[in-house]
Parts: structure tokens; C-alpha cells; sequence
């Protein structure tokens, strides 16, 4: 994919989801961190709660306020884990309601494809990468229906599964490897530039973050080598 900036230096971001932002200290948090040491000075807020779908965001008077201050100029949302494939007619729904609402109110609407299971549960099969390909289809439809483009998060997330990295933390929610591995890719995403060499590192080794920058970078690269140091 080519990358674009989507995120000015001094950007404002707000995350609506669940646990897939909050757990292991939080993607927007690791995000903001990774971006500071790179000297980008960005502001991020999160309306999560756990286990909530985009549906419920779109009920819920917090995440509203927030949205509609207009004081973001991107607006990142994902469903639960499954809900896309469970439940797509519902997730289309919400997804193209709530990035309306956003361009309404000056920002730019970013889906944040998530990742499989650690295990087949609740109906989805995992073995050789079938929820995460059923993952990335379904948010990359939704992207293409509202012109939204798609943080491939869920996608690093299997390559570095491919590699025996563990990114768990139970069934369904990443560890502080995870954390940092997504937040690498928003990194990359947003900014349009390589997050390999940064220096903070989630409290990991510093072997291990670079392990993680490069496999973020690589995911989201494609047509991009070059596109510039941090």
C-alpha cells in the first residue's frame, strides 16, 4: 500500500472501541508514547468499554460528546472481536453512521482492523489464518463503502504470530508485546513514516520493540520502502 500522512505532528486522536484499545496500557497510550519519542507531540483520548460494538458507541452519550466537540482531526473505531463477521449488516451500520459523524465535525474517520482469536471460539476457526482473513475483508469493505482507509493492525498481528511471537494476554486480548506491535503499526499508519529506531520501547527489550517496529513496517510498507526515517 502507498502510505499517506493522516496525522499532522501535533495531531488530535480520538480512539472509540473496547478492551482492544485499553488492555496491556492502552494502544492510544503506547501510541502517544512512540510518537513523543520522535518528537510528534500528539493528543489522544479514548471512549472505550469493554466488550461494546460500534452500535453501542453510537447509544452511548460519552462517546457522542467527544466525537462531536470537534476538536479531532482523526477519529479511530473498531468493533469487537468478531463482530464484523457475526454481525456485519450491524457493524456496516454503525461503522459508516459514527465515520459521518466524524467528517461532520472536521476529522477523518480511521477503521483499525483487529485481530483474530488465540483459539477457535464462539464459532470462528483460526488454523491457517481464516479470522484474520475474514477480519480484513470485512473492515476492509466497510473502509472501501465509506472511504475509509484501514490501520491493518490485525495483519502485523498474524505476521508476527507466524513467527512464534506470543501477543496474548488470554483468548482475545494482546499482551504489552501486542500493545506495542499495534501501536507501531498506528505509528507508521498515520504518520506515513517508519517506526523503526524509535527508542521508546513499552517497557520491552530493546530487541524485542525493534523486532516488532520491523514487522509493523514491513506489514504496512509494501510499495513504501523509502518512504523516510522516523
Amino acid at each position: 500500500m502507498t502510505l499517506e500522512t493522516l496525522l499532522r505532528d501535533d495531531g488530535r486522536i480520538l480512539f472509540i472501541g473496547n478492551s482492544l484499545v485499553f488492555s496491556a496500557g492502552g494502544v492510544n497510550n503506547a501510541f502517544e508514547a512512540l510518537a513523543r519519542s520522535a518528537g510528534r507531540l500528539v493528543v489522544q483520548s479514548a471512549e472505550t468499554v469493554g466488550g461494546y460494538c460500534l452500535r453501542q458507541h453510537l447509544e452511548r452519550l460519552q462517546t457522542m460528546a467527544a466525537l462531536t466537540s470537534g476538536s479531532w482531526d482523526v477519529v479511530v473505531l473498531h468493533d469487537y472481536s468478531n463482530g464484523p463477521i457475526k454481525d456485519r449488516e450491524g457493524f456496516f451500520k454503525a461503522g459508516a453512521a459514527l465515520a459521518e459523524i466524524a467528517r461532520t465535525h472536521g476529522a477523518k474517520p480511521v477503521l483499525y482492523m483487529t485481530w483474530a482469536y488465540r483459539e477457535d471460539y464462539d464459532g470462528m476457526t483460526v488454523a491457517g489464518g481464516a479470522m484474520t482473513r475474514a477480519l480484513a475483508q470485512a473492515y476492509s469493505a466497510l473502509g472501501a463503502k465509506i472511504g475509509a482507509p484501514v490501520a491493518p493492525a490485525g495483519l502485523a498481528f498474524q505476521n508476527a504470530l507466524d513467527k512464534g511471537i506470543d501477543l496474548y494476554s488470554d483468548l482475545r486480548h494482546q499482551n504489552e508485546a501486542g500493545t506495542y506491535l499495534v501501536a507501531c503499526v498506528f505509528y507508521g499508519f498515520l504518520f506515513g513514516r517508519s517506526p523503526v529506531g524509535l527508542p521508546f520501547t513499552h517497557g520491552l527489550s530493546q530487541s524485542g520493540a525493534a523486532v516488532l517496529q520491523q514487522i509493523a513496517w514491513q506489514t504496512l510498507s509494501g510499495e513504501t520502502e523509502g518512504a523516510g526515517a522516523p
